[in-house]
This record gives C-alpha cells, structure tokens and sequence, in this order.
C-alpha cells in the first residue's frame, strides 16, 4: 500500500468519524428539544398536573405511590398522547394570548399615564410648591383657582391624578396628601420635583414633626 493511499484511507476514517459526530450531537440536540418541549406540556396538562400533585402528597405523607423515575415514564405517556398534547398546547396559548393582552394593556395605560403626566406636572409641582404635603381641601382650592374650576371638575381632577400616581397619600398623615412617587422618581429625561425645584431656585420648607417621626422608624431615609 503507498504513502497516498494509507492518507486518503486516513482521511475517510476521520471523516467518517467526523460525521458521526456530528449527527450524534444533533440526535442529542434535537432529543434535548424535544424533551423540553414535552416538559412544557407536561407542565401545562392538567391530568399531568394532577399526577404529580399525587406524586408528591404522597411522597409527603412517606408513603410514595411510584418511584421518580416512573412518574417521569407516566408523565410522557400521557404528553405523548395526541389529545392530552393538544390540550396542554391549547392552555399554553391561551396563557400567551393573555400574557401578551396584558402587556398591550398595560403598556397602554403606561402612555395614557405619561400623557396625563405631561399636561399636568408643571401644574402640580406649582400647586405644591416648596410644600412637602398638603391637606386635600387645600389641593382641591388651589386646584380650582389655577384652572378656574368648578368644585366637582376639580375633584375628578385630582382623582385622576391619584389614580395615576401624580399625586398620593402621605405615609406620615393618611389626612394630607404628597407628591407622587412619578413625579418624585421620574426617568432620567423626565421632570421630577427635585429637578423642577432647582430649575425654579427653590427649597422645600422643613420637615414636619410628622415627617420627622416617621422617618426615625424607617431604616432607609428619603432622598430629599
């Protein structure tokens, strides 16, 4: 046998070998996949659900009705049933379709917050001023003065504002009312109150002995 011929056979071997690990990586893979997949089901099936409820109330009173390795076995038994698969994929999608409702939904009243903050934070922080907290019936007359309202429009105002965090009850005195933490917090291009208290050169009066008591029973002091 010559030289080149016992490379080209050394050759086909490697390749040989290199295919067949290749294809056993994917059997692995795809193995993995589908495994997992099953898991997702098992844990969406309510007659699997019920199972290992069993299983494990079982286990819990030491007397186990299988071994693991056998509620595994019975588990994708009944996921490798057709209808039993169809059922998990149908609740997984319905929890999906709600999931992402949700988030439609929320990231909607996320906007419509963040139009409502828009229009009235400039409008708030002045009702406030350098004031820490104010009683609801001061908020509410310097409410109707600002935009010349009358009492029952100004009420729906401010509880359009509560509703969306603008302004909330003080955790210091359930009877006053304080900014709210989003107008307080912000993101870094919002206004905030700090930011509109330095833009307009102005210093929050003292705090209040209230303020000061309830501070003293918190671990972690206010950042302002």
């Amino acid at each position: 046998m010559t030289l080149n011929m016992i490379i080209f056979e050394a050759i086909g071997a490697a390749t040989v070998l290199l295919g067949g690990a290749y294809f056993l990586i994917k059997y692995m893979e795809n193995r993995e996949s589908i495994e997992k997949e099953k898991k997702k089901l098992i844990a969406n099936n309510d007659k699997c659900k019920e199972l290992i409820s069993k299983y494990n109330k079982s286990v819990k009173d030491g007397e186990p009705i299988m071994t693991n390795e056998d509620l595994k076995k019975n588990l994708f038994k009944i996921i490798d049933d057709p209808k039993e698969a169809q059922k998990a994929l149908e609740k997984i999608n319905l929890n999906y379709d709600i999931e992402e409702r949700s988030k439609i939904e929320h990231e909607k009243w996320k906007a419509n917050r963040k139009k409502i903050q828009n229009k009235y934070e400039d409008e708030i922080f002045e009702i406030f001023d350098v004031y820490r907290e104010l009683e609801i019936e001061e908020i509410l007359s310097r409410t109707k003065f600002k935009f010349k309202m009358e009492n029952d429009d100004a009420i729906q105002l401010l509880n359009i504002w509560i509703t969306n965090a603008l302004i909330q009850n003080c955790n210091w005195n359930d009877k006053k009312y304080e900014i709210g933490y989003v107008l307080e917090r912000g993101e870094k291009t919002e206004m905030t109150r700090s930011k509109w208290l330095e833009q307009n050169g102005k210093t929050l009066v003292p705090k209040s002995k209230e303020f000061e008591n309830y501070l003293k029973n918190r671990s972690d002091d206010l950042p302002f």
